[in-house]
C-alpha cells in the first residue's frame, strides 16, 4: 500500500528490545484488523508459517521487517 505506510514508533509502539518485536506486530496486526490468513496472502506463505513466525520468540529482524512491511509499516532505526 504505497503511501500508507507507517513507522512502528509513531504508531506509539516503541520496541526496546527485538525479543518483544513479536508482540508488538502482533498488536498491530490487531489493530489493523488483519487476519493471519490476510497476511499469509501478503507475503505468499500459510497462515501456520505466520503463526509460527509471530509465536517465535527470537524472531530475525529481516522476519520482523518482511511482517512490518506486509502490514503496511516501516521498522526504524534512530539514534537516541
Amino acid at each position: 500500500h504505497p503511501g500508507k505506510e507507517k513507522d512502528i514508533v509513531k504508531a506509539g509502539r516503541e520496541v526496546t528490545h527485538m525479543a518483544g518485536i513479536n508482540e508488538q506486530i502482533k498488536g498491530i496486526i490487531s489493530s489493523e484488523n488483519i487476519s493471519q490468513t490476510e497476511l499469509a496472502k501478503r507475503m505468499g506463505c500459510t497462515r501456520q508459517n505466520i503463526n509460527d513466525k509471530l509465536n517465535d520468540g527470537n524472531m530475525y529482524l529481516n522476519t520482523a521487517v518482511n511482517l512490518l512491511e506486509a502490514i503496511g509499516y516501516r521498522l526504524v532505526i534512530q539514534k537516541i
